[in-house]
């Protein structure tokens, strides 16, 4: 379901960070993402998203989630636990301590729903996806452009 998030968003600027991989030490090198923030609203290329998506096992190894239950057991999202730095994942904006809550109006109340999303969502030019983040309401607008 966080590669849903993915697939969201578009234009030129890039975000640097830096991530470790480990090879036979510890080497640190930059990445350059294809994204644009801006307020609430961020773009990224196709290209970048492309990118991003085609190494799934990738991308899903740069956050952990939890499910997040009500008082009734039902589930109302996911809740970050960590995003690590100069990830794809913090560069789309998100931080741990959000729970996500609802992607282009529909509540991602399990991880099959998440992955439905996911594939839905690769057609998509534009998507929204609704989070909590300390204790208030926030929707964050994904734009895919060229």
């Amino acid at each position: 379901y966080n590669s849903a998030l993915e697939q969201l968003l578009s234009t030129g600027a890039k975000f640097e960070g830096s991530s470790n991989k480990v090879d036979s030490g510890q080497n640190t090198s930059k990445q350059k993402f294809e994204i644009t923030p801006a307020g609430n609203n961020i773009y990224v290329t196709q290209k970048e998203v492309r990118k991003q998506v085609k190494n799934l096992s990738g991308l899903l190894s740069q956050v952990r989630v939890q499910p997040v239950f009500s008082r009734n057991n039902r589930s109302q999202g996911f809740k970050i636990l960590h995003v690590n730095k100069g990830s794809f994942i913090e560069a789309l904006g998100l931080r741990s301590g959000d729970t996500i809550r609802a992607i282009n109006g529909t509540v991602v109340d399990s991880m099959q729903k998440g992955y439905e999303l996911f594939n839905k969502l690769q057609a998509e030019t534009s998507v929204d996806v609704e989070i909590i983040r300390n204790n208030q309401n926030q929707k964050i607008h994904f734009e895919m452009r060229n």
